[in-house]
């Protein structure tokens, strides 16, 4: 029993959380929050057009989509992601590469295209399905 105890604890120690700090550091050299707002305002738009956004309902809107959709709730998720993906020895190695000053060039060289993973995020259904409850019963006249 212990030698299976002690197995899984090592095997755990292995793929524990990476520290915030460096996948923090990892999404900072990697230019996401510029990434993610440029294909956020597609996203923004798609769902405006949906609800029928007029002036008068911007504000509540905006308030609303910033709390499903915005840069805090990605970063928190996608650190989550990178956590679960990556071991502290895969995220160093990974930092010594975006370190590198063609490394830095090139993310802010890059096209914004298609980010899957921003995609993603963005058209959660767990995500949009709150998002629609807290808007439409916001919007309604009580």
């Amino acid at each position: 029993m212990w030698k299976s105890l002690l197995f899984t604890i090592c095997l755990f120690s292995a793929y524990a959380n990476v520290p915030i700090g460096k996948v923090e550091y990892l999404i900072e050299l990697m230019n996401m929050k510029s990434r993610f707002i440029a294909l956020r305002k597609d996203h923004t738009a798609k769902l405006k057009k949906t609800y029928s956004i007029g002036s008068e309902n911007l504000s509540r809107f905006e308030k609303i989509y910033e709390k499903y959709y915005g840069w805090n709730q990605m970063k928190g998720d996608y650190i989550n992601y990178l956590q679960k993906e990556f071991n502290e020895e895969e995220v160093n190695k990974l930092l010594a590469v975006y370190e590198l000053n063609e490394a830095k060039k090139m993310m802010r060289l890059m096209s914004t295209g298609d980010d899957q993973f921003i995609q993603n995020f963005l058209n959660s259904s767990n995500r949009l399905k709150d998002f629609n409850q807290e808007f439409n019963l916001s919007n309604r006249p009580f």
